[in-house]
């Protein structure tokens, strides 16, 4: 298990000051994983984490991992969101793109798996994941049907114990979950 540092919209109400403090405190108890988003907190917690991360990123890129998301509007807009994502927090690629909130029709589709997978191979983004909290769509990921996903951020707390069983198919199959509440 890897513990990741979520930066919702609480996190872009902070002020620089105590935000490169609590980044750089949980730096230093060994979080290495940011997760972010590119509307999070109106728009102020992703400019906010990269400025919090700008001499990590600049020195040693390799050492943190950076996830994002964007939401499934159309494989135009996901572009737009990764490109501006990296612009933003002043890297080359990010490690995990979350798509946020697909359909189980958007993913049968495969429009836009195409174009994540196509990012992908430009070296914009590593892996490709799904942001869900519909128990259909978990179930149809957790079978690895969708070759192009690799992981699924779901919430999962003591209140959603019929996620379980899907959890165990999601890691019998290889893909990594992203567990929140």
């Amino acid at each position: 298990m890897k513990l990741e540092f979520g930066t919702g919209s609480r996190f872009g109400r902070l002020n620089f000051v105590n935000a490169k403090k609590i980044v750089d405190y949980a730096i230093k108890l060994g979080i290495n994983r940011f997760d972010t988003g590119y509307t999070y907190g109106n728009f102020k917690s992703q400019p906010l984490l990269g400025k919090c991360l700008k001499s990590v990123i600049l020195n040693s890129r390799e050492s943190i991992s950076l996830s994002t998301k964007g939401p499934a509007k159309s494989e135009e807009y996901i572009e737009y969101c990764i490109n501006q994502s990296i612009e933003i927090l002043g890297c080359k690629y990010i490690d995990n793109f979350h798509l946020w909130g697909p359909s189980l029709k958007d993913l049968e589709k495969k429009i836009i798996l195409k174009k994540l997978k196509f990012l992908k191979k430009k070296g914009l983004i590593n892996k490709i994941s799904v942001n869900t909290h519909e128990l259909n769509l978990i179930k149809k990921i957790s079978t690895g049907y969708f070759e192009e996903i690799e992981g699924i951020m779901i919430d999962y707390n003591l209140l959603q114990q019929d996620r379980k069983k899907y959890l165990i198919k999601i890691i019998k199959n290889n893909l990594t979950v992203f567990a929140g509440t």
